[in-house]
């Protein structure tokens, strides 16, 4: 069946999601079901699940974050190449 762990009570709902996360980590490592990006909690997951399984962590971390660049990028890029972005300020119209 299931187990359930007291994990206190708390002022904030961040705090309480938190909590929950760490706790999450700790049971199931990289299966766990987070409120919060897995990158919060590499030490957890190195303590409880070895330094593969963190590394696994920051490697994927690593590969989202350049991936979010590069996105990032080609939307500006695009907006340029089709006069939607504006490079300084906007003329204010009501002047």
């Amino acid at each position: 069946g299931k187990k359930y762990r007291y994990l206190g009570l708390y002022d904030a709902e961040e705090d309480a999601a938190m909590a929950y996360d760490r706790e999450a980590v700790k049971q199931r490592g990289l299966d766990a079901v987070l409120n919060y990006d897995v990158s919060n909690y590499i030490d957890i997951l190195e303590q409880n699940h070895g330094k593969e399984v963190a590394d696994v962590a920051r490697d994927a971390t690593r590969q989202r974050v350049e991936w979010q660049a590069a996105a990032a990028a080609t939307v500006v890029i695009d907006a340029k190449t089709k006069g939607d972005c504006i490079d300084e300020e906007e003329p204010n119209p009501t002047t």
